[in-house]
């Protein structure tokens, strides 16, 4: 018989196995797919992400109106991507799944420890990771980092009010 604490960390890892096997199942169809939408201006057309060094040019994307404009960090991920595989979409397709699924653990983390029940949490960060609203995270290129988590953190103002909080993954 597998004891308590043991048979709990099976059951978060299941329930990850589980989360992370249904995304690449539901966005595998992907991985092949070309540049679309804001991907070219963003990708294909983006001198800034040719060469890493200096990190300051790759850190301020052009401020022409692309789709990497004042995302110094989806630029940064971009300029990675193509030293590792060039032009080659697949790579960039892989790494936004990636993210994607470090999202739906983020999630699936803060479900269990709010309602302290893994079934639960699981199903909603099942639910969120191969929902069809969120096929622009795992099939696009762009929005996959402009879109995360976001909470409202409790600051107090000098009226009383509340400043959200944003975490953008």
């Amino acid at each position: 018989m597998i004891s308590s604490p043991r048979r709990s960390l099976w059951n978060r890892a299941s329930a990850l196995g589980i989360i992370a096997g249904a995304a690449i199942v539901a966005y595998s169809n992907s991985f092949g797919g070309p540049f679309v939408f804001d991907g070219a201006n963003a990708i294909v057309d983006n001198a800034s992400i040719r060469h890493l060094w200096p990190l300051g040019a790759v850190l301020r994307p052009p401020a022409d109106g692309s789709p990497v404009s004042g995302r110094p960090l989806t630029n940064l991920t971009f300029a990675l991507n193509y030293a590792l595989g060039g032009l080659n979409v697949g790579g960039y397709h892989v790494a936004n799944l990636a993210l994607h699924l470090l999202a739906a653990g983020l999630l699936f983390g803060i479900i269990r420890r709010t309602v302290q029940n893994t079934a639960l949490a699981a199903a909603a960060a099942l639910l969120w990771t191969v929902h069809p609203l969120h096929t622009d995270a795992g099939d696009g290129l762009v929005c996959a980092l402009g879109s995360g988590l976001s909470r409202r953190h409790g600051r107090q103002g000098g009226h009383g009010d509340r400043t959200p909080v944003g975490v953008a993954l």
